[in-house]
């Protein structure tokens, strides 16, 4: 699990040096993650489909497809990996953003 959180934690420094460390507001994060979900969920649903084949090749016993079938869903799992990857580090922004928010009310409050 330390391994995703490098991951997920460069993703977060990557996009952060384009993109900024925070979020507007939490509208825009909401809108950000809603998206990425969007996109995650699309990649595991291609994933499905392409599992799906799969198993008609198999059914089938048709060893000439098997292999051919299963690159569609292998390369959808490797984007789904990307996209959850891209969604979690979205939902650490807004956590990160939120905390960011309340400092920035607190200190303004003290002024």
């Amino acid at each position: 699990m330390r391994e995703v959180y490098t991951i997920v934690a460069n993703e977060y420094m990557r996009s952060s040096a384009e993109w900024g460390p925070y979020y507007n507001s939490s509208h825009e994060a909401i809108g950000v993650i809603s998206e990425e979900l969007e996109e995650v969920v699309e990649a595991l649903n291609n994933t499905k489909e392409g599992l799906q084949e799969y198993w008609k090749a198999i059914r089938a016993d048709d060893a000439s497809t098997k292999c051919t079938v299963l690159i569609k869903p292998m390369q959808s799992a490797y984007e789904l990996v990307a996209e959850a990857t891209q969604l979690t580090n979205t939902i650490r922004k807004a956590f990160i953003s939120e905390i960011h928010m309340v400092d920035k009310d607190v200190s303004a409050t003290k002024e």
